[in-house]
């Protein structure tokens, strides 16, 4: 049983991953729960420098959830949330303040 806040990163319906992805995100009980979805497969962004863009995303994930960064922690709360603003990106939330 999960209980504490948890992302997903996920490279798009051709991710071997996306799947089971969805449907654990579907299943989630009462726990803060945010899912990335970008169309770049199961690699994601990892062969870009610095492991691209999920990269930075779990990066700030992390920052947020371990250190208490608020700063990176805008990405991902509130109606205009960073990643909620990005294009390329679908985000959906589930239990976040």
């Amino acid at each position: 049983m999960i209980h504490t806040p948890i992302i997903y990163i996920i490279g798009g319906e051709s991710d071997v991953a996306y799947k089971n992805a969805e449907a654990d995100f579907a299943e989630l009980p009462n726990v803060p729960a945010f899912k990335v979805n970008m169309d770049v497969g199961h690699n994601g962004t990892l062969w870009e420098p610095h492991g691209g863009r999920f990269a930075e995303i779990a990066t700030q994930w992390l920052r947020w959830q371990l250190m208490g960064d608020q700063q990176a922690g805008a990405m991902f709360l509130g109606q205009a949330c960073g990643l909620c603003q990005v294009a390329d990106l679908e985000v959906e939330r589930k239990n976040m303040r």
